[in-house]
């Protein structure tokens, strides 16, 4: 048990520990420390206030009734996903809810970080007077802009997707020296 505590001390997000009436009765993990001293028990209202509380209501009451819940949590520029099981005492009858908490911002800044690069990438391709055809290791075309369709006379169409490989309407990309002396 002493582990245990252990593990559950230096685990980087929150464990929240429930009575069967849905009441705060621990709250451990390295990110406990900060919401403070706490008088404990608690209700998850009387800790967050009505507004902030009312997400992880329902999830509480399924975990109380037995089931096991997971979601994601986003407030702005933080996200946090949490999984609410049933809590079962050493006869094997349940005795309350645990709740884990992650917090998983920065995942949520690392995607928003992609997405921005990404739509730059794009409109950089789009709006490039050179001719641009992006592919994977695969030899697939992920991107292309109009301008590729000029030099290479490919016409209209979403080539997103094709290989370079397998249409004769890509020839041209084997033999670059014709598309030079267009």
């Amino acid at each position: 048990e002493h582990r245990l505590a252990a593990v559950v001390e230096s685990y980087d997000g929150w464990v929240v520990l429930f009575d069967e009436q849905g009441r705060i009765k621990d709250l451990r993990g390295r990110r406990a420390a900060d919401l403070g001293p706490l008088p404990l028990p608690v209700t998850v209202r009387q800790l967050l206030g009505d507004e902030r509380a009312t997400p992880h209501e329902e999830p509480l009451r399924r975990a109380l009734a037995g089931e096991t819940v997971e979601y994601e949590l986003c407030t702005g520029e933080a996200r946090y996903v949490l999984r609410f099981s049933p809590l079962l005492g050493a006869s094997g009858r349940q005795v309350g809810a645990v709740a884990v908490v992650n917090d998983d911002s920065g995942r949520l800044k690392r995607e928003r970080q992609l997405s921005y690069q990404s739509a730059l990438l794009h409109e950089l391709v789009e709006t490039s007077p050179d001719g641009i055809l992006v592919t994977d290791r695969e030899g697939r075309i992920r991107m292309h802009n109009e301008r590729i369709r000029e030099l290479l006379r490919l016409g209209t169409g979403d080539f997103v997707g094709r290989s370079t490989e397998d249409d004769q309407l890509f020839a041209v990309l084997r033999y670059p020296e014709e598309v030079r002396q267009r």
